[in-house]
């Protein structure tokens, strides 16, 4: 079969902005398509992390430096605290993605706090050894 003939998978974006058309075409006509609304999309963003989350090869544990990334924009952050798991929450807001929340042990976040100071030439200063600037 040739690449023309492959089916296409397209996305399109309501004029309204409310729904998006999944359609999966070939050889110039739908074979299939769905509307969605937010809540649905943002489900099925949910599913496909889930089963991207058992794929293999599994996504790297080092930040690919050099290499493309999903970048940001419009983020937000909240932080949070589990009290049941012990755990401190730092959710941030992608405006493609949602809500994602990382989950860190304590001490796990002190040092990821620890490194950002040291980007910043800030060494000398722990948590609690003053103001926050």
């Amino acid at each position: 079969m040739a690449d023309d003939d492959a089916p296409q998978l397209t996305l399109d974006l309501a004029k309204d902005r409310k729904s998006m058309r999944l359609a999966l075409t070939s050889k110039g006509r739908i074979d299939a398509e769905v509307i969605l609304n937010a809540e649905q999309y943002d489900a099925i963003i949910a599913a496909m992390m889930a089963i991207r989350a058992k794929m293999v090869p599994e996504v790297p544990t080092s930040y690919p430096i050099g290499s493309p990334t999903h970048g940001m924009t419009g983020t937000h952050y909240h932080f949070g605290y589990d009290p049941e798991g012990r755990q401190i929450v730092l959710s941030i807001r992608n405006s493609g993605v949602g809500w994602i929340s990382f989950r860190f042990e304590p001490d796990k976040f002190q040092d990821m706090l620890d490194e950002a100071r040291g980007m910043w030439g800030l060494n000398d200063l722990k948590s609690g050894d003053g103001p926050h600037r």
